[in-house]
């Protein structure tokens, strides 16, 4: 049997019912965790409601803490999940007034358990579209507030969107950040190789984040999409596939809601540049917020982005010189198709031209046919050449 599953709205209703009493045999059975312990989580969260939940990574539950007699909500991992110990380990305490608290953490019946100060007024998500006067004196200085003080130490959120900020009041103005279950610890001069469609959102993710480069700067292109949300109510990649939107992120310019005023596509332009050292940060947030006309360097789509090394001398910076650049070296250029070194990098930055080459790959008949194949879907401009 499944437990009831409670929208925002019937969760705030059931406040005082929640401290008084006891959990439905529906909500009971929901996992056999609670068959075996009852209505507890780790002996301390008292009557546990499952909650809506977006992604695959955990549970959630509102419960009653019963040494505070708070509501919190507690998060219980899947078996393959759980939050770095050095991220929940600064954060636990941590009192910031745009930082959802963590409050407690720990593994209970064999699964990675977090337990996080509840919000009264929902998430963000669920109180779309919000006018642009709002996001600019409620939302954008509480959330950059968040982001200065996570960046100070070292701490990436790196899933930054509308379903991770919060209300902290039924009032909606306090926001705050939250759900930190997949940040990571970050110093100066890291990179990370661990990121996965898993750990991030398409929707929200920067262009180099495919290339598996992370910093602080990530962040602040999600605020910028994470904005176009808010001002519309709907995605800025509604219809679309994944392969797409990663796409646009790279290689595309994403243009700012045509009824939002000049200031305001000002800001989303200096959020949403693609090269990473261009885009705006902190600082410039808070000028633009004190009325500042701030730049925006402009991207050169297609030039900071694709790079291919067939060998020592021998790059490419586009499609279109990549399938010259193959045409003139055809032994390391077979090597490469070969090997799917080519078609890997390609992958990180156009996924609709990596599916070609690879139909092209797995329907020649031979080597030569697969490498004319892909050197002229990369450049049909070039002369044609016979092989033997």
């Amino acid at each position: 049997m499944k437990t009831k599953c409670l929208s925002n709205m019937e969760t705030m209703r059931m406040e005082e019912e929640l401290t008084k009493r006891e959990p439905s045999p529906a909500e009971s059975d929901f996992d056999p965790v609670f068959n075996k312990t009852g209505s507890e989580i780790a002996g301390r969260y008292e009557n546990p409601v499952l909650l809506p939940s977006q992604g695959g990574e955990a549970d959630l539950f509102l419960a009653k803490d019963k040494v505070t007699n708070n509501k919190v909500v507690v998060k219980i991992y899947r078996s393959s999940f759980k939050p770095k110990d050095d991220i929940l380990k600064r954060l636990k305490g941590v009192k910031h007034t745009d930082i959802i608290s963590l409050l407690d953490y720990g593994v209970w019946d064999g699964r990675f358990y977090e337990v996080m100060e509840f919000a009264a007024g929902g998430t963000l998500a669920e109180h779309l579209p919000f006018t642009e006067e709002f996001i600019t004196a409620k939302i954008i200085p509480q959330v950059v507030n968040g982001l200065k003080y996570l960046h100070s130490l070292n701490i990436i959120n790196r899933d930054l969107k509308p379903s991770n900020l919060f209300f902290r009041d039924a009032g909606h103005n306090d926001v705050v950040i939250g759900d930190f279950g997949i940040s990571s610890l970050i110093r100066e001069g890291m990179t990370s190789h661990d990121v996965t469609i898993k750990a991030r959102t398409t929707e929200f993710a920067a262009p180099e984040v495919f290339s598996n480069v992370m910093g602080f700067e990530v962040d602040y292109y999600a605020l910028g999409i994470t904005l176009m949300y808010l001002l519309t109510g709907e995605s800025p990649f509604k219809g679309l596939n994944e392969q797409m939107i990663m796409h646009i992120h790279t290689s595309r310019k994403i243009h700012p809601p045509r009824d939002c005023s000049g200031r305001f596509k000002n800001l989303l332009e200096g959020l949403l540049t693609k090269i990473r050292e261009n885009r705006w940060g902190y600082g410039q947030v808070q000028r633009w917020l004190n009325g500042e006309n701030v730049t925006v360097v402009s991207d050169q789509l297609g030039i900071p982005f694709f790079k291919y090394n067939l060998g020592e001398g021998k790059e490419a910076r586009d499609f279109k010189a990549l399938g010259r650049l193959l045409l003139d070296n055809p032994v390391l250029a077979k090597r490469h198709i070969s090997q799917r070194l080519l078609y890997e990098v390609i992958k990180q930055h156009d996924q609709a031209m990596a599916s070609k080459i690879l139909d092209i790959q797995e329907k020649a008949c031979s080597e030569d046919e697969a490498y004319l194949g892909i050197v002229y879907t990369l450049n049909p401009g070039l002369p044609y050449r016979l092989f033997r």
